[in-house]
């Protein structure tokens, strides 16, 4: 949730603050349950959330020496330094006590502004009344907010290398027009120019390209003119074009004599007119982003293979990310039932779209009798049964397990798995081994690969609370059971998962080995399943109230045994995450109270290596792994922007994309964005705290928690409007209630357009040096300053921002019909349309809704 606190609940702020003591405790959702027993279910929903979000851990420092008139003080809690009046150093220690930690809650106290919070009287009240509000300016006022858009298809694998070669030279079509030109690189094979004229170009069309200047060195014997083919034209410029072309041989003594000209040529002024290194920098470009989003991206990519017209799911793509929505789809066996979800009727419906395709999945479970039942509909099997619409998603989102997906599909061939290096084979023997084509045996197994669909979790508090207002039918329950999946547990789909040396975690190893686990108040014997060296995942021999977040004490009786040099008793860690069945609990080290687990597990793990199996080290000699990540790549359904530190901000600096990109966010972020980039100043506007919004939320995260998620609505006014009031870009718990959502909505497609997104925001580590040695080494013994500036480009890159369109879920969750969806379609892309004539019927529903 965001940093705003829902206007629903502000009346019942002293109910949240009698209830924060019990936030991290296991009895959490007792207490919460007895406290709201009068109060409905949706605002019982939003106080829990609301003291989730309170409750996670801080580390963020709090500085009042500029906004506070009192003398501020240093003041050091758990090794982070504070600057405080006494006045907040009581409200500190007062929200410390009841959170029992440093939490956001504890922060937010001490410098929330709010007049209602009496504690925070960091000046006299009579001053503030008397002191005029000072209009607020945004730091980045002026700054360049726009980036560039990096496309994963932009570089290809090079057969020889090119030379920056700067001649005029004069082309001649076959109906004998000419264009002059100026050479930009020249390799044996290929040459590119530039020109100014006119002269009509297609591709494959044959032109006589002459090399005045190159002609004189070359001496009498040689030809007045080179035949080549025309691949493809780029427009840089209204004046000028740039024209690549690959040569034509048509006589074969003829061409070879020029070949080898040319080789001679090449060699011999290397050192003068420099490599072109162009190819091989975007390279360096794109597979640093790529090894920046495929470790963190929370996507789930499942590949499917197509048999006798039959798809079926064949291969799933993990990382640590990821995971935790694979796990969503285990039994209460911890099998794997994803394949209900891809069936072949899905499956079929999907693939026999043209073109790619998407859609949305409403899913939950429900358990009885120790058995866990999943239901699941599509929007489009919801539209064939609109009778029972209403009951399943108001049901459903009733539940925690409840789930909204987006579905993207697309098509793949098993080709787009080699992903060779931007270098020609004859650089050197290794550029030559990396370059070699996939084995046989490797693309026998990937040979039926036809589609990728990608499942991504689109859930947030404000989509469930919306969807849980649709009136519940009770004489219909019975009739979802057409939606619920077959009790067999299906054939599990085979799971890879690939990760770089750099960026992933602590590598996990499978150790059962006895544990006790203590709340505090309660104590549960279980076993751990792996462990890292900051982490384990343990399985419970009971159910435990946790959740993430919370804090808990491990000890490991079997381990102390041969461990007497370590006291391995009452370490603190913390929860990072929790099975639905509460038997399987994912904990993380506190390192700032917990010296002793690192240090034994790293010496436990290195001195027993051999003995000790990798998670997930599946057989994959075939290298399958790193084959699905380069079919993905060159597929990124969604959209990752990547950020860097520039002093005290966050500025963008890259967005990552395939061919094509998304619509809606296409029409979002090239409002007033220079040529060939976008613009990310929306995103920028000032929070109430007089924070650039994007940046309030950075400094919320750390480098080990999972992707934030948040969702956020923008209104797309008319382009004649000044740059700054183009967009009206706001987060979806900004508005007091489902009617302000719609009336936002209604506005935005009478004008600009709507859209909706999602945006997951985590910190970064550093890209894999090895995987991007043999391209930077080649530019760097051609070009050092340009190796440099590239790696620092890279090695600044803090914060990945990966963006989700949900434009058409947003309009159908607010009551807009299918006309309403293609009327914003139009907006986006045509001039202002008149405003939306069926929003009043569907206001009207919601209202009644609400009413039931």
């Amino acid at each position: 949730m965001a940093n705003t606190t829902p206007y629903d609940i502000e009346h019942y702020l002293p109910l949240i603050e009698r209830l924060k003591p019990a936030v991290n405790t296991p009895d959490f959702e007792r207490i919460l349950k007895d406290a709201t027993a009068e109060h409905p279910d949706h605002l019982r929903f939003l106080i829990k959330m609301e003291l989730q979000r309170q409750g996670r851990p801080c580390q963020k420092a709090i500085d009042l020496r500029t906004v506070s008139n009192n003398p501020c003080r240093e003041y050091q809690h758990d090794g982070v330094t504070h600057f405080m009046d006494e006045t907040a150093i009581d409200v500190f220690e007062q929200q410390l006590r009841r959170f029992g930690d440093y939490t956001l809650g504890v922060y937010e106290a001490v410098t929330d502004p709010r007049p209602e919070s009496p504690q925070l009287a960091t000046q006299p009240q009579e001053d503030k009344q008397s002191r005029p509000a000072q209009p607020q300016t945004n730091p980045l006022d002026g700054v360049d907010l726009s980036c560039q858009v990096i496309n994963t298809a932009q570089f290809h694998k090079r057969d020889e290398e090119r030379m920056n070669f700067s001649q005029p030279v004069e082309l001649f079509t076959q109906a004998n027009e000419s264009a002059h030109a100026i050479s930009v690189d020249i390799s044996n094979k290929g040459l590119r120019v530039k020109t100014a004229d006119p002269v009509p170009l297609q591709p494959d069309q044959e032109v006589v390209v002459y090399f005045r200047e190159l002609t004189r060195q070359m001496g009498s014997k040689r030809p007045e003119g080179i035949t080549y083919k025309v691949i493809r034209e780029e427009q840089k410029s209204q004046e000028e074009r740039y024209i690549s072309l690959s040569r034509v041989v048509s006589d074969k003594r003829q061409g070879d004599d020029f070949e080898r000209f040319l080789s001679s040529y090449i060699r011999g002024n290397k050192g003068r007119y420099k490599v072109n290194l162009d190819n091989t920098l975007q390279a360096i470009l794109i597979r640093g982003y790529e090894q920046y989003y495929i470790p963190q991206f929370t996507s789930l990519p499942v590949f499917i293979d197509q048999l006798a017209d039959q798809p079926h799911p064949r291969y799933i793509l993990t990382n640590d990310s990821n995971r935790e929505l694979l796990s969503y789809f285990q039994n209460e066996q911890r099998q794997q039932c994803l394949s209900h979800l891809l069936n072949e009727t899905r499956l079929a419906y999907w693939t026999g779209q043209k073109g790619s395709f998407h859609t949305y999945l409403y899913c939950f479970s429900h358990s009885a009798r120790d058995k866990t039942q999943f239901y699941s509909a599509t929007r489009e099997e919801l539209d064939e049964h609109p009778e029972l619409r209403s009951t399943f998603l108001g049901c459903g989102a009733q539940r925690a397990s409840w789930r909204v997906l987006k579905v993207q599909l697309t098509a793949i061939t098993p080709d787009e798995c080699y992903f060779p290096s931007s270098l020609p084979d004859d650089v050197s023997d290794k550029v030559k081994e990396h370059n070699a084509p996939p084995t046989p045996r490797l693309m026998a197994r990937l040979k039926n690969l036809k589609h990728l669909v990608l499942l991504t979790d689109i859930t947030t508090s404000v989509n469930a609370l919306s969807y849980q207002k649709r009136q519940v039918d009770r004489d219909k329950l019975n009739q979802l059971a057409r939606f619920r999946h077959p009790p067999q547990t299906p054939e599990a789909i085979q799971t890879f998962r690939f990760q770089y040396q750099e960026l992933r975690k602590q590598s996990r190893f499978l150790l059962r080995t006895p544990v006790n686990v203590d709340t505090g108040k309660k104590l549960v014997t279980g076993t751990t399943e792996d462990v890292s060296v900051a982490g384990a995942r343990i399985e419970l021999n009971e159910p435990m109230s946790l959740e993430p977040g919370s804090r808990v004490f491990l000890d490991f009786p079997s381990l102390q045994k041969i461990a007497k040099q370590y006291n391995l008793r009452h370490l603190e860690y913390e929860v990072r995450h929790i099975s639905p069945n509460r038997r399987v609990v994912s904990v993380q080290v506190r390192s700032n109270r917990n010296s002793v687990s690192k240090p034994f597990f790293s010496t436990l793990i290195k001195q027993n290596r051999k003995q000790m199996r990798l998670l997930d080290a599946q057989e994959d000699s075939l290298g399958i792994g790193e084959a699905l990540r380069n079919i993905y790549a060159r597929h990124l359904c969604n959209t990752p922007v990547y950020l860097q530190r520039h002093g005290a901000h966050w500025l963008p600096d890259s967005l990552l994309q395939a061919e094509g990109g998304t619509q809606p966010l296409y029409h979002l972020l090239t409002r007033k964005a220079p040529r060939g980039r976008y613009n990310f100043a929306p995103f920028y506007r000032q929070n109430k705290e007089g924070t650039p919004l994007l940046e309030g939320w950075i400094q919320r995260i750390k480098p080990q928690d999972k992707p934030v998620t948040y969702e956020l609505m923008a209104a797309l006014q008319p382009s004649d409007r000044e740059p700054k009031t183009q967009t009206d870009l706001r987060l979806s718990t900004e508005f007091g209630d489902d009617r302000a959502r719609k009336e936002f909505i209604q506005r935005a497609i009478g004008n600009g357009g709507f859209v909706a997104l999602v945006l997951m925001l985590s910190k970064t580590g550093k890209p894999d040096a090895g995987k991007l040695d043999l391209e930077l080494d080649y530019v760097n013994d051609y070009a050092p300053h340009r190796a440099r500036e590239l790696q620092e480009r890279l090695w600044n890159v803090e914060v990945m921002a990966d963006l989700v369109d949900i434009t058409d879920e947003c309009l159908r969750r607010y009551g807009f019909d299918e006309q309403a969806v293609r009327q914003n379609h139009k907006a986006l892309t045509g001039p202002a349309s008149k405003p939306v004539q069926a929003t009043r019927q569907s206001t009207d529903e919601a209202a009644s809704q609400r009413a039931t």
